[in-house]
């Protein structure tokens, strides 16, 4: 949507708080006469979320990642917390989870950045999947689809066919369950 009136938004680069090209994602900040001083006795948590940019203006880092259409329209796309580092190259979950989510045979997807010596993290993909389908086809056309819709570093480096997710109180994939349970799994194999 617009800003409210009175209200700045802008899409800066997560690194380097430079202003983002219209269509390309970055962290949403925002600025204005409403705009909170800081929080209550937390003054580092304040110092993180109030930066003040080149123009002197304070504004907030939403912690949200999203981007400014041709029309002037911001869209937010995901949180900053579910963006995955692979090699340098920022990855977003969600534009993933919406390449696969077209395949006809997925019910259900989520995708979450796992540790990796080399690369920082990979992407790993949990899929819920209709029954009877071929997994071994469905797992190589995941990745081709990845691969034609979005930059090398998105397609998943493995996959896991699940039968349930873990969900939150509103029925949402719960995210930080799946993460903490991948983690442990992968304890557990060291």
């Amino acid at each position: 949507g617009l800003p409210l009136a009175n209200m700045e938004m802008k899409i800066a680069d997560v690194e380097t708080a430079e202003l983002k090209p219209d269509g390309e994602i970055g962290e949403i900040f925002v600025t204005g006469p409403t705009v909170m001083k800081g929080y209550l006795h937390q003054e580092e948590a304040t110092r993180e979320t109030l930066v003040r940019h080149e123009d002197g203006k304070i504004w907030v880092k939403t912690g949200d990642l999203g981007y400014r259409d041709p029309d002037g329209f911001y869209h937010f796309t995901s949180r900053l917390k579910r963006m995955i580092k692979v090699s340098g190259v920022n990855v977003y979950p969600l534009q993933i989870e919406n390449v696969i989510a077209e395949i006809p045979q997925v019910l259900q997807v989520a995708a979450i950045g796992i540790h990796h010596p080399y690369q920082i993290q990979v992407v790993k993909v949990f899929l819920r999947v209709k029954e009877g389908t071929d997994k071994n086809s469905l797992e190589e056309l995941v990745k081709e689809k990845v691969k034609e819709q979005l930059l090398p570093y998105a397609v998943p480096k493995e996959i896991e066919f699940i039968d349930e997710f873990p969900q939150t109180l509103v029925g949402k994939i719960d995210l930080k369950v799946l993460e903490e349970q991948e983690r442990l799994k992968r304890e557990a194999l060291q």
